[in-house]
């Protein structure tokens, strides 16, 4: 089911919580002013009452019959619907959560590390195994080595205390970092630090680290590369065979063509050996060493080797992270992302709603923690639990409320059977977190609950999404799907019914050729302008690297933008056409055809299903002003549309 269409279509819900003059009723229902001028400023980028505002009024009401009907005929209550809000309600909390809780700050302190990368050196103490014992000794051996630290060097420490060999051998290099690329927590204990200083003992998942900040630079930024990749494995001698791969690159060889014939990295041989922009700390330091040192598009590396085999790289671009990300839009929504996805938000949803327990109505009912601890070990042990052993509790006590809603022993059980490790609950600090994660959990959901009643803003865009899911779901049913589903003889009857709408404007055969690569699309044109060549003569010698469409188009639909060059015969210059793929455009034109010649029904059916399906909206929307009889208040339109 086609969703969330309302970020980029026609919004045009909104939920009225201003008294203004009605400007229209239909049926029973009243819509004002305030409600209809809301509606029209998200819409209409800056346009005046006056400028559009009699145009959309006709949208607007057509809008509101469409939710009516979806609504009487109950299609609020299918389950996809019902899901659909649910996860959108989930979305303007977290939202809310964000805004509340400090994200401002926390967006600022990103933006301000974006612009720094950081080269750390760590040292590493494992846990040897999950138990309490085995962190504790953990702990005990980084906390010596910390204060050695005072004493011996950084490097001298590493050698005595780190448990992983290849980070002694590699002299405890963690390589360079930046924002995002670590834990939260991890991340602030190395950009607290100045050049040179080392970090307390920080906590990860696997073991216990200390950080040292080496030196900082200005953000690398982004690169995008090609790449030949041949693993150990492959071939018998891998470094002989990248040595012949690059010096046939040298000898001007394209290197799309050594991809298809080198490389083995199946994930970018169909595309030429190209990688999505990447930054640091998203592959081997290495690697990453090799692909930042290049600095010309174009610029190959010599081969290397990693863990993966040899390479070779070839700089397709490279971006810095700009000073102002507000005038630099895809580097503003790359960062937004991020940023967005970034473990520090779930931080701050965590303190939001630990601050606010009592203003969600919470009420502990837990008297006594180690009865429910006890109640948790039983049935850890034996998979259910023996309520007779703990009266008077059964599955039924209630643990906590949220205003009405409470939340019982059943609800607890279903929880910690509900993808947890049942053997690290059986210690009891780790299940005081989890029951603090639970009631945290139930918190959420009772925020989500009355977040409509609590926060107008939120229940706006809440009420906005349900009625434009309800409009298009309608239309779908009413419109859409019927359209799908119509036989050619009906739409041949609707043609002739209409033939004379179905005619040529100036038209052309074009020929439209795509090539992967600005260098391979500028040999291209040259083949076609000064050797004479056809394009399908090329197509052998760009393999994977031309796509060809033609067609006859109106002028209109052909991309060139000056027109005048639309004649018999004539090849534009290059034109990009996406630089993120790497990808540019070459138009040949190769006859010419006045308006007026009548199109056959293959030609116009495009036009024809989309007539005809306005056609069928239009019948229903007719229906619809009989079911729900509109009035329009002219007093109140001609004082809104004349101010």
């Amino acid at each position: 089911m086609k969703k969330l269409f309302w970020l980029t279509g026609l919004l045009l819900g909104t939920t009225d919580t201003l008294t203004a003059q009605t400007l229209f009723n239909y049926g029973n229902h009243a819509v004002n002013s305030a409600s209809f001028i809301r509606a029209y400023n998200k819409n209409n980028n800056g346009k005046t009452l006056q400028d559009g505002g009699k145009e959309y009024l006709d949208l607007y009401i057509n809008y509101k019959l469409r939710v009516q009907a979806a609504k009487d005929a109950r299609l609020d209550t299918i389950p996809q619907i019902i899901d659909d809000l649910d996860r959108f309600k989930r979305e303007v909390a977290s939202n809310y959560f964000n805004s509340e809780a400090g994200m401002k700050t926390l967006k600022e302190e990103a933006l301000k590390r974006k612009k720094q990368d950081i080269l750390v050196q760590k040292i590493f103490v494992p846990f040897e195994s999950i138990e309490n014992t085995a962190r504790q000794k953990a702990l005990l051996k980084i906390n010596e080595a910390h204060k050695a630290l005072a004493k011996e060097s950084f490097e001298q420490v590493l050698s005595k205390y780190d448990g992983n060999p290849s980070n002694i051998a590699n002299k405890g290099i963690f390589g360079w970092v930046t924002v995002f690329n670590l834990p939260y927590d991890m991340e602030n204990a190395i950009y607290s630090l100045q050049d040179g200083q080392y970090s307390k003992p920080v906590e990860g998942s696997k073991g216990y680290y200390i950080f040292k900040r080496l030196k900082t630079r200005p953000a690398a930024g982004k690169v995008t590369i090609a790449q030949i990749l041949i693993p150990n494995r492959a071939v018998n001698d891998p470094e002989k065979k990248i040595e012949e791969a690059y010096n046939k690159a040298l000898k001007g060889e394209p290197f799309e063509k050594l991809v298809a014939e080198y490389s083995y990295d199946r994930l970018t041989n169909n595309n030429a050996g190209l990688l999505s922009p990447f930054g640091i700390g998203t592959y081997a330091s290495n690697f990453e060493e090799k692909a930042f040192g290049l600095n010309e598009p174009g610029e190959l590396t010599q081969p290397f080797e990693t863990e993966s085999g040899w390479h070779i790289l070839k700089l397709i671009r490279k971006s810095t992270f700009p000073d102002d990300l507000s005038k630099n839009e895809e580097e503003y929504r790359n960062f937004e992302y991020e940023f967005k996805n970034a473990a520090r938000l779930k931080d701050s949803k965590k303190r939001y709603l630990e601050m606010n327990l009592t203003k969600l109505g919470f009420t502990d009912n837990v008297k006594n923690k180690n009865i429910l601890w006890n109640l948790t070990s039983d049935l850890l042990k034996n998979g259910v639990l023996d309520y007779t052993k703990y009266k008077p509790y059964n599955k039924s006590s209630v643990l906590f409320t949220f205003g009405n809603h409470k939340t019982s022993l059943a609800d607890w059980e279903k929880y910690i059977k509900n993808g947890h490790d049942l053997n690290k609950l059986k210690k009891q600090s780790a299940f005081d977190e989890e029951y603090h994660e639970f009631v945290l959990n139930e918190a959420e959901i009772q925020f989500i609950r009355t977040i409509e009643k609590t926060d107008a803003a939120s229940a706006a865009l809440i009420s906005d999404f349900s009625d434009d899911n309800l409009s298009f779901e309608i239309l779908d049913r009413n419109i859409w799907q019927k359209v799908q589903n119509i036989s050619d003889p009906v739409l041949k009857a609707f043609y002739t019914e209409n033939i004379s709408k179905y005619v040529w404007q100036n038209s052309a055969d074009v020929v439209l050729i795509t090539v992967i690569g600005r260098q391979e699309a500028e040999k291209v044109y040259d083949e076609i302008i000064n050797k004479g060549k056809k394009i399908h003569e090329l197509l052998p010698e760009y393999p994977n690297r031309i796509m060809i469409d033609s067609s006859r188009y109106e002028y209109e639909y052909i991309p060139l933008t000056e027109k005048e060059n639309i004649k018999s015969g004539y090849t534009s210059q290059v034109k990009a056409v996406d630089d993120f793929q790497n990808q540019y455009l070459i138009v040949q034109v190769l006859k010419t055809y006045p308006q007026g010649e009548q199109k056959t029904f293959d030609e116009a059916k495009g036009a024809v299903i989309s007539d005809y399906q306005n056609q069928l909206e239009q019948n229903w929307l007719k229906d619809l002003k009989k079911k729900y009889p509109v009035k329009v208040n002219e007093a109140e339109v001609k004082k809104l549309f004349n101010k």
